[in-house]
């Protein structure tokens, strides 16, 4: 084999790598302007969302998509967007693609069950939060929600399995107390009621559905001087609703306090 030969197949051998090399290059740049170009397009549709324009920023989402069709935050936004419109159908396919892709993609199952409950579909909202809770069973939001679903349902052994859960593990949260104490009342469970009001209460001293609730407590043991005392903090609250003044009515009529 004489050099000459030698040389021009290693020039070739140059010559294909070097094309290799290019072609490599051209990919890398357009992966890397398709990303930019999704960086760009997400940034923008990220801006109109946080000012409403949902349909302008779907279109902007839209082309993302074609050159991202699996991308789980374009996806996401894309459902996002949907459901602030009002379009249930279109933004439950992009979250159940989501969660095709991932099961475990939280974010996507709970905007899911919060369009079962736009659509009054509860007993499939509650399906999933339960299957939320078995991917993060110390939620206490997935749980409270699971407790009003429960509830609205009249699954009531199952909606005071979801409070306790929730109060347990978030005893602060007024609403899971309020709610909690509610049922025990309606299922003549008094003392798990008081037990849960005199827990929460002292931290939240105005929150007007505790005291709600300390005032029906009060009432439905006869204890119609405390019933007066409660109703007329509420009253001092700005609480004039049906509900307090009816109360308060009904403790005045107990003490035969008649002018009041």
């Amino acid at each position: 084999m004489n050099d000459s030969f030698f040389i021009k197949h290693l020039l070739s051998l140059f010559l294909i790598c070097n094309a290799l090399l290019l072609l490599a290059q051209q990919a890398e740049i357009s992966l890397d302007t398709a990303a930019m170009d999704k960086m760009n397009g997400c940034t923008e549709a990220d801006k109109l969302i946080a000012y409403y324009q949902f349909e302008k920023a779907l279109t902007l989402l839209e082309g993302c998509a074609k050159e991202l069709p699996n991308d789980e935050d374009i996806l996401a936004d894309m459902g996002y967007c949907h459901f602030k419109l009002g379009h249930y159908d279109e933004a439950k396919s992009f979250y159940q693609k989501i969660i095709h892709q991932n099961p475990e993609q939280l974010n996507a199952l709970t905007q899911l069950a919060a369009i079962y409950q736009k659509e009054q579909r509860y007993d499939e909202a509650l399906n999933t939060y339960e299957k939320l809770l078995s991917f993060d069973s110390e939620n206490s939001f997935y749980s409270k929600q699971a407790g009003n679903l429960a509830l609205r349902l009249n699954k009531i052994p199952q909606a005071i399995g979801f409070y306790k859960k929730a109060f347990e593990l978030n005893p602060s949260d007024v609403e899971t107390a309020a709610s909690l104490s509610n049922i025990y009342i309606k299922t003549k469970q008094t003392q798990l009621a008081q037990n849960v009001i005199d827990a929460t209460l002292p931290t939240a001293p105005e929150n007007i559905r505790l005291l709600r609730v300390q005032a029906r407590l009060h009432y439905i043991q006869d204890q119609y001087d405390l019933t007066t005392i409660t109703g007329k903090k509420l009253l001092e609250l700005k609480d004039s609703s049906e509900y307090t003044l009816r109360m308060v009515s009904m403790a005045h009529y107990g003490l035969e306090q008649y002018e009041e």
